[in-house]
């Protein structure tokens, strides 16, 4: 009689059983990796660990870590079983794929998509882990949308933009067809408070409504193009914070996700909404502003950038000096444009130097005609 070593049985019967449980899967580049990441062999892959290898967590069979090209997927679960991953509109190939088990010894297989421009099944990419002891099994999801070419739009500046005019519930509903930059340089349907992903800003509950809602609203309903938004604004910023070389440098972090935006379209104007914290001299401004612009057109190289600045509140003792000067932005930089904030109101009383919600979004149509007139040849009516 012939004896054959248990641990032989199981390299030849054990793959049968475990790929028998795939056969639901799509067609795709089927990998196997051992929970450290590592790519193994089948064989080695599925054979069952010795008992001095077992852990304490063998019956768990979820995942530690997902990640896209060596980047971790951004706002990852382990019970977060049905993901979306948006891709530039240059994209022809999916991110490769590594997956990491809670469990060092779990088995992970990743069904790589057969066609991330395909159906949403060829899109689909498939992570299923089978717990070391082979009692539980998960799959995890990953679906690729490539986006087409956008229209992007940066908004700067200090805490109206960033947005104080009060949200509520509504306000905080997806904003189809408007894109906005991720911390980890994705992509996301965009919600407010949209200056939430501010790598500059202050406190995540000071962020309320931000022109820049209203203003991606009418440019994506004037053009029907899909839009993508970066924004990155700072309440209480002065203009020599934002000036490049600054310590502060709320100017490389623009620039930075500026360049990170820049992969999923065409970046078409730049919002800027500052100028309270230097009302007090309007001449030096317009030195200090020129140049910002100047610097962020050449390091974007996008020598003819266009730029619109909109006039601080009417009702604040000091502000008529500032926003004249505003009004002449045409004289001092080129292709710029300006936008009035005549009719605004306050958000708690005239001592308050922020707008309130309605005229926050009268401030973003502002911003919209300008934009459209200027680079879609489009001239609408506003308010």
């Amino acid at each position: 009689m012939i004896k054959i070593k248990t641990s032989l049985l199981l390299a030849i019967f054990v793959p049968v059983i475990l790929f028998s449980q795939t056969n639901n899967l799509p067609d795709g580049d089927v990998k196997i990796y051992n929970s450290s990441g590592a790519k193994v062999t089948r064989n080695d892959s599925l054979v069952s660990p010795k008992k001095n290898q077992i852990t304490s967590n063998h019956s768990d069979a979820r995942l530690k870590n997902l990640s896209l090209d060596n980047a971790k997927l951004e706002n990852f679960k382990n019970n977060s079983f049905n993901n979306l991953n948006y891709l530039p509109y240059s994209a022809n190939f999916a991110p490769k794929i590594y997956a990491v088990g809670l469990d060092s010894l779990a088995k992970v297989i990743v069904i790589a998509p057969s066609n991330i421009k395909g159906s949403l099944k060829e899109r689909t990419a498939l992570i299923k882990v089978i717990s070391q002891d082979g009692t539980n099994s998960k799959t995890y999801s990953v679906v690729f949308e490539v986006l087409p070419k956008l229209d992007i739009f940066l908004a700067l500046g200090q805490s109206n933009m960033a947005g104080r005019g009060k949200m509520n519930s509504a306000d905080t509903a997806a904003i189809e067809n408007v894109f906005l930059l991720t911390p980890g340089g994705n992509m996301e349907i965009a919600s407010n408070p949209l200056n939430k992903y501010s790598s500059v800003r202050k406190a995540l509950a000071m962020q309320q409504m931000s022109p820049s809602c209203s203003f991606v609203k009418m440019i994506r309903d004037k053009t029907g193009h899909k839009i993508g938004l970066m924004q990155n604004a700072r309440g209480g910023s002065s203009i020599e914070s934002w000036l490049k070389g600054s310590p502060d440098k709320y100017y490389d972090e623009a620039l930075r996700r500026a360049n990170e935006i820049k992969r999923f379209g065409e970046i078409k104007g730049i919002i800027w909404h500052q100028g309270e914290s230097n009302m007090k001299d309007p001449e030096g401004y317009k030195l200090k502003l020129a140049k910002l612009v100047s610097d962020l057109r050449t390091d974007l190289a996008l020598p003819h950038l266009f730029f619109v600045a909109g006039e601080i509140n009417q009702w604040s003792g000091g502000t008529e000096g500032f926003n004249a000067m505003i009004q002449t932005i045409s004289t001092f930089i080129t292709e710029s444009d300006w936008v009035s904030s005549i009719g605004l109101t306050p958000l708690i009383d005239e001592k308050d130097p922020h707008f309130d919600a309605a005229s926050i979004k009268i401030l973003g149509e502002r911003y919209a005609e300008k934009v459209l007139k200027k680079v879609y040849k489009i001239s609408p009516k506003t308010k």
